[in-house]
C-alpha cells in the first residue's frame, strides 16, 4: 500500500511539471473555475489551446485575478506568434540587441523574447519598464488603458492604419480621462470590436484588467491577426546616426545634423522615407531645427527612416490640459508655433513644479501658460512655467526702447527690475486717457499686464507738476530738451514728450523749431517730461530759420532764404567754427550742408563781412 502511494505521488508531480511547462499539455487543460456558465469560457479555452494563456497548478484559471504589465506583453507576443506573424523574424538578435535593457530591469528569461519584440516594435519604450515592478519588487498590475494601448500598437504593426488621420469621437462617458496619445489606440480597438464600455457607458481606463477580460481581448485580436496575409521580410541592415537638426533644406529634402561631438553632416531623404515625429507618422515638411533626430541610412547613405522624439530633450510650449488621474497627472503640452502638435506626459510626486519661479501644484497650471519641461520618456522630472497672464506693478525704469523688438523696464516693489517685450497691439492708458507708448516716461507709476511674456496692457499714472521761466537753451536730438531759467532763479533742463503740445501766442500746435531762446514759457510736466508748452514770443536777433539757397565753399558760408512778416529776405551766414547738428542730434560737417536744406541757426548779428555769424546750426530737413 505504501509503495503504491509513492508511485502515485511521483506521477502527480510529473503531471504538474508537464502542465506548467509544455504547450501540449496546456492545450488539453480544462479549468475548473471556468465552467459552462462562465461568460469568458470560450475565449479562455481558445487562448489556452493556442498557448497564449496558461492556468495554475491546481487546474484553475482564476479569471478574476488581475494581470500584470509583464504578463500582458508576454501574452500579446504569444498571440502574434501563434498567428504566424513572426516567420523570418530573428528573435535572438532582438534579445541580444536589447540585452542591456532587459538585464537592467530584471526581465526573467521566459519573458525576454516578448519584451525585446515589444521594444523593437515600439509597443513599449525602455523607460516604460521601470513601471513594470513596484518598489518592493512585486509586479505592477496592468490597467485597461495600458492593455488597450499595447494591443493597439501590436495590431497596427500589421493593420498599418494611419491612426493620426482618423477623427476620434469616443462614446465613453469618462473619455476625458483618456489622453490624446492613447485615444487613437482605444478607438482602433473599439472599431474592431475588441473593447467596449461597461453597463454605465464608462471605459474605466485606470481600472486594473482581470485575466478573463484580457483573454477576451487577446482572442479577438488573435482572430484579426490570423486572418491577415502578412509577409514579414527580414529588415535590411541600416546605418544609424543621431544628433540635433541645425538646418532643414526644403528644396532638396535634406537636413544638416550636428552630432554630440559637434560634427555636422548633411543627409538626403528618400522620397518614400518613413518619418516618425514623437511616435506619429509625419512628413519631411514637419521637421524643425533644434529637434533631436535619429536617421537610418541605406547602403547609399540616403535616409529611409527618421525618428524625432521631442522627449529626448528639454521641451517648450504651452499648457493645453492637466488631468488628474489615480496617483498621477496627465499634462498635455501644445507647441506654440505648430498648435496641432501636442504631447502628453505624466506628472508624479517626484516632479518639481515651478510656476512664476514659485513652487506650485500641477493643478495650478492653466491652459495657455508658457511651460518648459525636462522629461525622461513620458515622465516629467521638472517643470518651469509662467502664467499666461501676469500683472506687474511698479515704476517705469525707461520709456519705450528697441532692442530688436520694443521693450520696457519696470522696477517692482521688491526692487527687482523686469525687462518686458511689448506686443505691437498693446493697449496704453495714461492718467485715465488712451495714449501711445511714446508718452510713457521714466518715473510713471504703472500696472502692466502680460500674456505669454508680452506686454498687452499698460495703465500708467504720472506725477504731474508745472514750471515757468525763460528758455535759455533748446537741444534737438533723439530726445528733444529745453533748458529754462525759472522764476525761482533755478536753471532746469527737461525732456520733451515726442508729441509735446506747443502753443506760441495765438498759434496752436506749432513745431519745436519755432521756439526761440528768450521766449517765456509755462510748462506742464508729467514724471519729469514736458507734455505741454505755452510760450510767448519775444523779439530776438540771435536766431534765423530758413532754406539754404547757396553754399559758399571758399568762405565756409551759406546764404539762406528767410520769411519774416510775410516777406522773403536773404541772409549770408558765416559757418566758420559753427557746431552743425542733424535733427536727431548727430554731428555734421560744413560739407554736409546742401542747397534746399532747412536749417535753424543760433548766432550773432552781422559783422563787417557777413549778415550773420553762426554759433550752432541744426539741419531740420535735408534735401
Amino acid at each position: 500500500m505504501k509503495k503504491t502511494n509513492k508511485i502515485l505521488v511521483v506521477l502527480v508531480t510529473v503531471s504538474v511539471l508537464l502542465l506548467s511547462n509544455t504547450i501540449g499539455v496546456l492545450a488539453l487543460q480544462s479549468f475548473t473555475d471556468v465552467t459552462d456558465g462562465h461568460w469568458a469560457k470560450d475565449y479562455v479555452e481558445k487562448m489556452a489551446k493556442k498557448g497564449i494563456v496558461t492556468g495554475y497548478d491546481d487546474a484553475t484559471f482564476r479569471p478574476s485575478v488581475n494581470v500584470s504589465k509583464l504578463q500582458t506583453i508576454v501574452m500579446i507576443f504569444r498571440a502574434v506568434k501563434a498567428a504566424d506573424k513572426l516567420d523570418g523574424v530573428d528573435l535572438d538578435s532582438m534579445v541580444f540587441k536589447n540585452s542591456m535593457v532587459l538585464t537592467q530591469y530584471n526581465i526573467p528569461s521566459w519573458a525576454r523574447q516578448a519584451v525585446a519584440y515589444a521594444l523593437e516594435n515600439d509597443i513599449i519604450k525602455s523607460y516604460d519598464l521601470r513601471s513594470f515592478s513596484k518598489s518592493d519588487g512585486t509586479s505592477e498590475n496592468a490597467k485597461r488603458i495600458e492593455v488597450s494601448v499595447y494591443i493597439g500598437k501590436a495590431l497596427n504593426k500589421y493593420l498599418k492604419e494611419d491612426l493620426n488621420q482618423n477623427i476620434i469621437s469616443l462614446g465613453f462617458k469618462d473619455k476625458a480621462f483618456i489622453s490624446v496619445a492613447d485615444a487613437k489606440y482605444v478607438d482602433l480597438l473599439v472599431r474592431k470590436g475588441i473593447v467596449e464600455g461597461d453597463e454605465n457607458g464608462n471605459f474605466n481606463p485606470n481600472k486594473p484588467i482581470m485575466r478573463a477580460a484580457a483573454a477576451k481581448m487577446l482572442s479577438l485580436s488573435y482572430d484579426i491577426l490570423d486572418d491577415l496575409e502578412v509577409k514579414v521580410e527580414p529588415e535590411k541592415e541600416l546605418t544609424t546616426k543621431e544628433g540635433k537638426i541645425v538646418l532643414v533644406v526644403d528644396d532638396n529634402d535634406s537636413i544638416v545634423v550636428e552630432n554630440s561631438n559637434g560634427d555636422k553632416n548633411i543627409y538626403k531623404f528618400h522620397e518614400d522615407a518613413n518619418i516618425v515625429i514623437d511616435g506619429k507618422n509625419s512628413r519631411f515638411s514637419n521637421l524643425e531645427e533644434k529637434e533631436n533626430i535619429k536617421v537610418y541610412l541605406d547602403e547609399d547613405g540616403v535616409v529611409v527612416k527618421a525618428e524625432v522624439d521631442i522627449t529626448l530633450s528639454d521641451s517648450e510650449g504651452e499648457v493645453y490640459s492637466v488631468v488628474k488621474m489615480e496617483g498621477y497627472y496627465l499634462l498635455t503640452i501644445r507647441d506654440k508655433e505648430n498648435t496641432s502638435r501636442k504631447r502628453t506626459y505624466k506628472i508624479d510626486s517626484d516632479t518639481v513644479v515651478k510656476l512664476n519661479d514659485i513652487t506650485a501644484k500641477p493643478t495650478e497650471l492653466e491652459k495657455g501658460d508658457s511651460i518648459s519641461i525636462v522629461a525622461e520618456g513620458d515622465f516629467i522630472k521638472q517643470i518651469s512655467a509662467q502664467s499666461k497672464t501676469r500683472v506687474y506693478e511698479g515704476i517705469l525704469e525707461t520709456g519705450i526702447y528697441f532692442s530688436g523688438v520694443p521693450k520696457i523696464k519696470i522696477k517692482a516693489a521688491t526692487q527687482k527690475i523686469y525687462e518686458l517685450e511689448v506686443d505691437e497691439d498693446v493697449e496704453v492708458r495714461k492718467n485715465n486717457r488712451k495714449t501711445t507708448l511714446m508718452n510713457l516716461v521714466k518715473g510713471d507709476i504703472v500696472t502692466i499686464t502680460t500674456e505669454h511674456d508680452k506686454v498687452v496692457k499698460i495703465v500708467s499714472t504720472s506725477i504731474e507738476e508745472d514750471d515757468e521761466g525763460v528758455i535759455t537753451e533748446i537741444i534737438l536730438g533723439a530726445v528733444n530738451k529745453i533748458t529754462i531759467l525759472n522764476d525761482a532763479g533755478e536753471e532746469k533742463t527737461y525732456a520733451l514728450s515726442p508729441d509735446v503740445d506747443i502753443d506760441i501766442d495765438d498759434d496752436r500746435n506749432v513745431e519745436i523749431s519755432e521756439l526761440k531762446i528768450d521766449y517765456r514759457v509755462e510748462l506742464d510736466i508729467e514724471s519729469d517730461v514736458v507734455t505741454d508748452i505755452d510760450a510767448e514770443r519775444v523779439e530776438t536777433s540771435n536766431s534765423l530759420s530758413g532754406i539754404i539757397t547757396k553754399v559758399h565753399d571758399d568762405f565756409e558760408a551759406i546764404t539762406i532764404k528767410v520769411t519774416e512778416n510775410g516777406e522773403i529776405k536773404s541772409y549770408t551766414v558765416s559757418v566758420d567754427d559753427a557746431r552743425i547738428m542733424s535733427k536727431n542730434g548727430s554731428s555734421r560737417d560744413f560739407k554736409d550742408l546742401d542747397e534746399d536744406d532747412e536749417v535753424f541757426i543760433y548766432g550773432e548779428n552781422k559783422n563787417e563781412i557777413f549778415d550773420f555769424v553762426a554759433d550752432r546750426i541744426f539741419i531740420m530737413k535735408e534735401n
